[in-house]
């Protein structure tokens, strides 16, 4: 009996260890993975778009939610379950997977010639497994990275009924 009880002691010893290394080491391991996938999706397949692209350079462009959803359908195969809606309040991103719907919403601005995020939302999933940061910072930095390299300054951006209009410099 006893060395049963010390067999069972030492089982939930190693399933709290396991536990504990999957929740401090596992998880942010998916949430920087996360994080790096969606920068590069939204810089190679967004941003473009976002930033009146082709071709790259300063001016006034107004840029569509059919024409975002159009580029994500004919860009990244993993990208096929993301849709983005634009209203005068924000942008909303709806990735939906297996039934599971995940709903990111934030309001956008241009902060000292960069995309910003303001009170960004991550809805359809514990925010201990996926903070809204992995979101917000993939697609902030997908943006300004795509911006920079195309040596282009964000001047102004306004968000209108399935459109915004997106000024550079």
């Amino acid at each position: 009996m006893r060395i049963a009880v010390i067999l069972l002691g030492v089982l939930l010893g190693l399933c709290v260890l396991c536990a504990g290394a999957g929740y401090f080491v596992g998880l942010p391991r998916i949430q920087d993975q996360l994080e790096t996938s969606i920068g590069e999706a939204v810089g190679t397949h967004v941003a473009p778009k976002m930033a009146g692209a082709p071709p790259a350079g300063p001016g006034t462009a107004t840029i569509t939610e059919d024409e975002l959803n159009a580029e994500i359908d004919t860009g990244d195969p993993n990208l096929e379950d993301l849709r983005v809606s634009i209203t005068p309040d924000y942008l909303e991103f709806r990735f939906g997977e297996q039934g599971q719907e995940l709903t990111y919403r934030t309001a956008v601005a241009a902060v000292d010639g960069r995309f910003a995020v303001v009170d960004p939302t991550l809805s359809g999933v514990p925010s201990w497994i996926l903070p809204e940061s992995s979101v917000s910072d993939g697609l902030v930095e997908g943006i300004n990275t795509w911006l920079e390299t195309n040596g282009l300054t964000l001047t102004s951006i306004v968000l209108g009924n399935g459109e915004m209009t997106v000024t550079t410099e």
